[in-house]
């Protein structure tokens, strides 16, 4: 059924290729800081150089909030 269906069939053949990522509250950092400056690029706000310093810095500050509460 899964190679029949070519929704399903790339979605299996991404799966084999995939990584998962750590079940820990720090990646909610990494995708908050993304998000935001990832749109920037993409609507031409932002230069790409730019946008990478700026997830950075955001998920830094984040992940050291998160050290301060625990």
């Amino acid at each position: 059924a899964i190679q029949g269906d070519p929704v399903l069939k790339g979605s299996f053949e991404q799966l084999l290729l995939g990584r998962p990522m750590p079940a820990a509250p720090e990646m909610r950092c990494a995708w908050d800081a993304m998000r935001p400056n990832l749109e920037g690029v993409m609507a031409g706000q932002l230069k790409p150089a730019d946008a990478a310093k700026a997830m950075q810095q955001a998920a830094d500050q984040c992940v050291a909030e998160l050290g301060k509460k625990k």
